[in-house]
């Protein structure tokens, strides 16, 4: 995946990037590495997220089960002792799960929240304090389906709904403090993870 954008200088900037072993993470981590910043890549899959950041001198791969409290405290704990600060938390990482509502378990219910929700909250939750300090920011990617509805994506939307709601909040709360905090909202992405949609032409 390869995207354009505007050059900004990110020289001497620490940011978390979660989801970049592939898709829309990988182009993120990679586009703010390519500005200059030096680039915490947070996946299960740590290979993957080695080869995101390999071209980028200081930057390195994390480990981290986001759905996990305890996991994500540590993630932000280490961060901190290798960098000393945090600058921009890019709450990428998410899964998709479709399925009439009749016919999904309630694990697959829980577990979209556990890692496209629980996940947010945990690691903004760490990571606040630290963004305080530097007047840093915080970007979740949301969904175009945060904004709307979408066939047999009810809880997905729920999921994104949430996150929408949560960044108009949390604006309100740490806004006067200095930390700027957005939502981005993408449509259709040609991504593994929405391979089952977009590979089917009807």
């Amino acid at each position: 995946m390869s995207i354009t954008y505007n050059k900004y200088n990110y020289e001497g900037k620490v940011v978390i990037v979660t989801g970049c072993a592939r898709g829309i993470g990988r182009a993120i981590a990679r586009a703010f590495g390519e500005n200059g910043a030096t680039v915490v890549a947070v996946d299960l899959n740590l290979a993957g997220a080695q080869e995101t950041i390999a071209p980028f001198e200081g930057s390195t791969a994390m480990e981290c089960n986001i759905a996990d409290e305890e996991s994500c405290k540590k993630l932000i704990a280490d961060v901190i002792d290798k960098y000393g600060k945090l600058d921009v938390l890019m709450n990428n990482a998410g899964i998709f799960t479709q399925a009439p509502v009749t016919d999904m378990p309630a694990s697959d219910w829980h577990k979209l929240f556990a890692v496209n929700l629980d996940s947010r909250f945990f690691l903004t939750k760490y990571a606040m304090p630290h963004l305080i300090k530097t007047h840093g920011n915080i970007v979740q990617t949301a969904s175009v389906n945060g904004i709307g509805g979408d066939y047999m994506s009810y809880a997905y939307n729920a999921t994104k709904h949430a996150v929408v709601g949560m960044v108009r909040s949390l604006c309100i709360d740490y806004g006067p403090l200095g930390v700027r905090i957005n939502a981005v909202a993408p449509a259709m992405t040609a991504t593994d993870m929405n391979r089952s949609v977009w590979s089917v032409p009807e």
